[in-house]
């Protein structure tokens, strides 16, 4: 508590209140008027001053509002208390290595879940390539047969030697093989 919180407290004991105010006085709350002039007793705030130096001497703080707590019970309490944070202490210990645990299982399953993915893409391709690698070799079969069976000598095809196709366009045979 502040000092000025503490020095209103005390000098709103030391005046004494009048017992009746007029009505006049609430209802006009620019005017203040008194019926009966306030006194300061003096005598009075000289005690309550001696008192609270004394109680600052001995330690004593007068606005704490804490009861008095026999030195067994607070040893009782102060013992309970240790308890309870001992056995936090051992629940949050016992989270920890739960949570560790458990984030090395996910890591595994991770890197099983992974790996899987990995294989699945590498056979994915490997798939492709050879479905690419036959259709390519498919091609090139169908090609082979269709000049094996140029160069049979019964077809009215032109010779080996011959550039020109039957089509007449001039074109190289070896280029059309590569379209």
């Amino acid at each position: 508590m502040s000092y000025r919180v503490v020095m209103r407290k005390m000098t709103q004991q030391l005046w004494r209140q009048p017992a009746t105010l007029p009505v006049w006085n609430v209802l006009q709350q620019r005017f203040f008027c008194l019926s009966v002039p306030l006194r300061f007793d003096i005598k009075k705030y000289e005690m309550e001053k001696r008192r609270r130096r004394e109680l600052e001497r001995a330690g004593i703080d007068e606005d704490d509002d804490a009861p008095w707590v026999a030195p067994e019970e607070q040893e009782r309490i102060d013992q309970e208390a240790e308890m309870r944070a001992k056995e936090e202490a051992e629940r949050v210990q016992q989270m920890l290595e739960r949570r560790a645990k458990e984030d090395i299982e996910k890591r595994k399953k991770f890197r099983e879940f992974r790996a899987q993915q990995l294989a699945m893409s590498r056979n994915r391709k490997a798939a492709n390539a050879t479905v690419k690698q036959s259709t390519r070799g498919a091609g090139r079969v169908v090609e082979e047969f269709v000049n094996d069976a140029s160069d049979d000598p019964s077809s009215s095809s032109p010779s080996p030697g011959d550039d020109s196709l039957p089509g007449g366009d001039g074109r190289d045979g070896a280029t059309d093989q590569h379209r």
